[in-house]
């Protein structure tokens, strides 16, 4: 008996074709699903009777898989605020990351979530190493995390820290919580010299704080895991 190639399966639907591999690495007869297609892996000296079999009776499982398969790695769309403007997302196993035109690609939501942090990391410090001057300060380090209970921190030793959800937020809410932390450089507390020290960097930090005060919990929503 020798097996066709490709070999059509027709039982549950529409024709699918299967195109079939011979591969003398391979140790069992397997399907391999791809974003291509369906393939049957025949090892040297299989038995091509049993082979066949085994591809038909596993049809409803490959169409299920395939259906699958073509789900994520068909372009699929919806949208984020970056820096409170909103954009397209287009995620493609083929993209690169990257802000485009009010949109953004990614491969995988997961990796958009990493392009993300990155991009506004360096924002981050951007904006702090501006600040930094103006203070006469520095700090250590900036780090990004997905803290809930706090928008950001300034440790004893001048480690700074934000939540990256600030990405989603319009960028003067970004602008106004690096002034906020470095100013605990000087002050600790939030007494008047702190607020004084915060408007003579950031005059219109009062906006700031009553965006994320009626718009925060909102940010929470884009990308969640």
């Amino acid at each position: 008996m020798s097996i066709p190639d490709p070999i059509l399966l027709t039982a549950h639907g529409e024709p699918i074709s299967i195109n079939v591999r011979h591969s003398s690495r391979a140790e069992r007869v397997s399907i391999r699903i791809t974003h291509k297609g369906a393939e049957l892996v025949m090892p040297a000296g299989a038995n091509i009777k049993k082979a066949h079999n085994f591809l038909l009776s596993r049809e409803f499982w490959i169409r299920g898989k395939l259906r699958s398969a073509v789900i994520h790695d068909s372009p699929c769309s919806t949208h984020i605020p970056i820096y409170g403007h909103l954009h397209e997302i287009v995620v493609c196993k083929r993209s690169v990351p990257r802000i485009e035109s009010g949109k953004v690609f990614a491969p995988s939501t997961t990796t958009l979530s990493i392009f993300l942090k990155e991009v506004i990391k360096l924002d981050l410090k951007e904006c702090a190493n501006s600040y930094c001057k103006q203070l006469g300060v520095t700090y250590d380090k900036i780090s990004v995390r997905d803290t809930k209970g706090q928008w950001g921190s300034c440790s004893h030793a001048a480690n700074l820290s934000f939540s990256w959800r600030l990405i989603f937020a319009p960028k003067f809410v970004m602008e106004y919580l690096v002034a906020h932390e470095l100013s605990h450089i000087i002050e600790k507390n939030h007494g008047p010299k702190f607020w004084k020290l915060v408007g003579s960097i950031y005059p219109d930090y009062e906006s700031a704080k009553k965006w994320l005060k009626h718009n925060g919990s909102e940010l929470h929503r884009y990308l969640a895991s």
